[in-house]
């Protein structure tokens, strides 16, 4: 399942590549393993997770600070 991330610091300017290569670190330290880059959409990261690990991974990303979409 594809998910999209953006860091809660309000940078604008941060780059999708590199947030979504920080959410998978969070997501990977956390043992979600899943997780994965999910390239640019739209000009937002995605990540891809796999659908029975999202409940945790969004609660997990929402706890660290980030904010989270579902597709």
């Amino acid at each position: 399942m594809r998910i999209f991330v953006l860091p809660y610091t309000g940078d604008l300017f941060e780059r999708a590549d590199e947030v979504a290569r920080q959410a998978v670190n969070v997501l990977h330290s956390s043992q979600i393993l899943s997780a994965r880059d999910g390239g640019i959409v739209d000009g937002r990261a995605a990540l891809l997770i796999d659908p029975e690990e999202v409940p945790e991974a969004l609660e997990t990303l929402e706890q660290a600070g980030w904010r989270v979409a579902v597709n």
